[in-house]
C-alpha cells in the first residue's frame, strides 16, 4: 500500500515490515511495524506509529491487520506494584532523548506510569 509511510525493513532479518495493530498489555490499541517473518517488532528502537502520522497518510487504525503480541493471555506485570497489564516504560522520555530506546525500560501499569510523570514534572 502506498500511503505516504515508508515501509521499513526488519532490523533482525531484513524482511519488509507491515504496519499492524494490536493491544498493549493494558488493552490500549497501538499501531506498530511488525515483521511477519521473525514474528516480532521489526523496528525495535522505533516500532510505534502515532495516530497523527497515520491520519496524515490517510490510514485508519481499524483497517490494519491484527497481531497478537501477548499470546496465551500473558500480561506483563508492573515492576513497582505488581498489577497485571503493564506497558513498557521509557525511563529516558522519548520527547527529551533521541536515543530513548537505548536507555533502560521497565514495565509499569497506567497508575504507576502516571505517578512517575506527575512526580518528574514537579
Amino acid at each position: 500500500m502506498n500511503n505516504g509511510l515508508d515501509k521499513p525493513r526488519c532490523a533482525r532479518c531484513g524482511w519488509p515490515c507491515s504496519l499492524s495493530r494490536g493491544e498493549a498489555a493494558d488493552n490500549h490499541v497501538q499501531a506498530f511495524w511488525w515483521c511477519g517473518f521473525c514474528d516480532t517488532m521489526g523496528t525495535p528502537k522505533h516500532p510505534f506509529v502515532s495516530r497523527h502520522t497515520m491520519a496524515a497518510a490517510g490510514i485508519e487504525i481499524g483497517e490494519l491487520p491484527v497481531v497478537l503480541r501477548f499470546p496465551n493471555g500473558y500480561k506483563p506485570v508492573c515492576e513497582r506494584c505488581g498489577h497485571e497489564g503493564a506497558q513498557l516504560h521509557h525511563w529516558a522520555p522519548q520527547a527529551l532523548f533521541e536515543d530513548a530506546w537505548d536507555w533502560p525500560m521497565s514495565y509499569l501499569c497506567r497508575q504507576c506510569h502516571a505517578l512517575w510523570h506527575k512526580r518528574v514534572r514537579a
